[in-house]
């Protein structure tokens, strides 16, 4: 996707109600929204942080602007320092119910950015247990981030993360189970058994002013058929 128009009816729609969200985005609002973010994205960074930081929207969203935010910011089309102050920005916030998944892509732009002087920002998440042990991984954390610093423009970490734009939409829909896999077989074969007969119509030659199969004499209209 390379629709630039669409960024911010795409922000706005994704601050919206969580029930339209889910409604049309399904799974695709943890798996491929970064992408499509990425992919759309106009320049306006300021209005991307702001989507971000809306904490009334539901944190595997934000985590996704999150993330969107620091491809595009690796390719150039937001400025570092601005990227850099919006990270700080982030972690001054309070912390919310239910936005464990935000937290983890913060720690994820700062590591994949190689900004080394937000680390202690990172430490100090991690002691106040917005950054969750079942989540972060402090080994992971540092060599990413180590990696970042020694080869910035190796593309390979974000490819790792699943960071990028959607180049090919087929390859990007493998992750679904419909796509392959044993579970897709399963799913398909107890979901999606063909009838073993025909379904027909008993009624498809019977008029309605015809007399009624039943036997009742009275017309189609005015007995089974009315039923």
């Amino acid at each position: 996707m390379r629709d630039a128009q669409s960024f911010l009816p795409l922000l706005r729609f994704l601050q919206g109600p969580r029930d339209d969200l889910d409604r049309f985005l399904g799974d695709a609002s943890t798996e491929t929204l970064s992408k499509i973010v990425a992919g759309v994205f106009d320049g306006n960074a300021e209005a991307l942080f702001g989507a971000a930081c809306n904490r009334e929207v539901e944190g595997s969203i934000r985590g996704a602007l999150v993330h969107a935010a620091t491809f595009v910011a690796w390719q150039g089309h937001i400025d570092r320092t601005a990227m850099a102050a919006f990270l700080e920005r982030f972690a001054a916030e309070p912390s919310t119910p239910g936005d464990e998944l935000t937290w983890l892509a913060w720690s994820d732009a700062i590591a994949l950015l190689g900004f080394r002087h937000l680390e202690p920002l990172v430490s100090e998440a991690e002691k106040s247990d917005r950054l969750e042990d079942g989540l972060f991984d402090r080994e992971k954390f540092e060599a990413v981030l180590a990696g970042a610093e020694q080869a910035a423009g190796d593309r390979s970490r974000f490819d790792q993360a699943y960071l990028g734009y959607i180049d090919d939409v087929m390859a990007a829909l493998e992750w679904f189970p419909s796509y392959g896999g044993d579970q897709a077989d399963d799913r398909d074969g107890a979901d999606h058994e063909p009838p073993s007969l025909p379904v027909t119509n008993p009624w498809r030659h019977v008029g309605r002013n015809d007399p009624c199969p039943c036997g009742s004499g009275k017309k189609a209209k005015r007995c089974c058929l009315a039923a």
